[in-house]
């Protein structure tokens, strides 16, 4: 499928009205320093006493640290390198993974990153080519790497968003044109240009890289490595690139491999991730087992159709896809999902997707950041949003919070006004931090409970600081959605 990528991009949100509603079952709080919150200094569960007199246990507070942190996993959780549990939202940004990269005539641009973060998203994954990366046998084109993705890491940096590095394959190799013309991408050409450029080439090349044969199938030596040999030293060069890189959330480790790929290839390529680079996540498109640590189980469009909305569909796959989250204890990252804009029931599919993933503090991306034909796209050829997408997919969310917590949410969008509510139930004390997109504004915050709950803003509006106390409370807090 087509996909351009634009620069700046532009957008309108209606005037609206997004509302919070937040229930938790906590023990406290206390403030120290948070910039413009005070917090605790640091985790406490030491006593305290309150102006009624009660006593009371203070939370244990987000820690705050400029910069992006280094991740890593937590039982089902992302966590930070200071323990913050991390929520991820944002999208696909394409363009890296075609050969030539497309990014010649439709670059990415700073200002795709400023749009992105505007939006109160903190993740980009970015797809990148093996095809790109090793354009002939055993030699690497880092000018690929510095050029274009160093660019976008700084962008990233820049607006505190995360990236996802993903080994991407689109019909698996420019080779095979027959699947999907100049948007077919994945393996090098020099590695499968023997097989036919049809259905039964791309199987046999299947069946012999994942056997463990050379390019086109050719027998593997000392001199001849198997392609698979060639795919985990390319993902060694990656990581000894960005080891150390803390805008790095992860590594995932090949884009939509086939439900028959063996768990030895994800083992094998994580091994080689790590001789390397022991700190970044892999991602792992398999539902399992996965006996691994820090890995994220990343599967991709929980729904049946791109073209028609199902709820059944959609509950379901979210269902089985937690399933297989608790069932392994790794956290999820669904690192594509989306509906075409001119498909039925598109809108209750993003209010229904974004709902279920809140629920289960599923992080997520949206397939994808680009402009064109493709209605997938967030953006038309001519850089304006496609505001289906755009204005259900853009609103609040709960990117850090300090504990677990259940949560329940429903949006609604009519004649141009937005209602969001989400009802949030946390075991203990807690502090939430919410992100906001530009163009919405908080109008109230209401709280009622013995120890009301505290909640501060940035000076800019962009982020909220909630910090619960004792005994069950409720807090609302009403936003509004203007023109921008």
């Amino acid at each position: 499928m087509p996909i351009v990528l634009s620069g700046w991009k532009t957008r309108k949100t209606s005037i609206g009205v997004v509302v919070i509603v937040l229930l938790a079952a906590v023990t406290a709080l206390t403030f120290g320093t948070y910039g413009f919150f005070t917090l605790p200094s640091g985790p406490s569960s030491t006593s305290a006493s309150n102006r009624t007199g009660l006593s009371t246990v203070l939370p244990r507070t987000l820690v705050r640290y400029s910069g992006l942190s280094l991740l890593r996993t937590n039982g089902m959780q992302i966590v930070d390198q200071y323990g913050n549990i991390v929520v991820l939202r944002g999208v696909d940004l394409t363009g890296y993974e075609y050969v030539p990269p497309t990014l010649s005539v439709y670059p990415h641009h700073s200002s795709d990153y400023a749009t992105i973060a505007s939006w109160g998203f903190n993740v980009v994954r970015l797809p990148i080519s093996w095809e790109n990366l090793e354009p002939r046998p055993g030699q690497y084109n880092d000018s690929y790497l510095q050029n274009l993705v160093d660019h976008d890491i700084e962008w990233a940096k820049e607006y505190g968003v995360y990236i996802v590095l993903d080994m991407h394959q689109v019909c698996w190799s420019s080779h095979f044109e027959f699947c999907n013309g100049s948007y077919s991408a994945g393996v090098p050409r020099w590695a499968v240009s023997s097989y036919p450029n049809n259905d039964a080439g791309e199987d046999a090349f299947l069946q012999d890289f994942f056997s463990g044969l050379g390019p086109n199938g050719t027998i593997p030596s000392a001199s001849n490595p198997s392609m698979l040999t060639r795919f985990f030293a390319v993902w060694r060069h990656v990581a000894s690139r960005y080891a150390n890189e803390t805008a790095i959330a992860a590594y995932d480790l090949l884009n939509e491999p086939p439900s028959t790929t063996p768990l030895s290839f994800y083992r094998n390529a994580t091994e080689a991730v790590r001789a390397i680079d022991q700190h970044h996540i892999c991602l792992w498109e398999t539902d399992g087992p996965i006996e691994v640590p820090n890995v994220i189980y990343s599967p991709h469009y929980p729904q049946d159709s791109l073209t028609s909305y199902n709820a059944t569909s959609l509950k379901v796959g979210v269902r089985q896809i937690v399933d297989f989250s608790r069932k392994w204890d790794v956290p999820v990252f669904i690192g594509e999902w989306g509906m075409q804009a001119d498909s039925p029931g598109v809108v209750q599919y993003i209010q229904d997707g974004l709902s279920l993933f809140d629920s289960y503090s599923i992080s997520s991306a949206w397939w994808d950041y680009a402009s064109g034909d493709f209605t997938m796209d967030l953006f038309y050829g001519n850089g304006s949003a496609r505001q289906i997408l755009v204005q259900n997919l853009v609103r609040p969310f709960i990117s850090e919070l300090t504990s677990s917590i259940t949560q329940t949410s429903t949006f609604t969008l009519s004649n141009g006004s937005i209602t969001y509510s989400q009802m949030l139930n946390s075991t203990g004390p807690s502090q939430i931090q919410v992100s906001i997109p530009t163009g919405y504004s908080i109008a109230n915050i209401h709280t009622s409970s013995a120890f009301p709950v505290r909640s501060q803003s940035t000076p800019d509006g962009r982020t909220l600081l909630l910090t619960f106390p004792s005994a069950a409370s409720t807090v609302t807090v009403e936003y509004t959605s203007r023109p921008s």
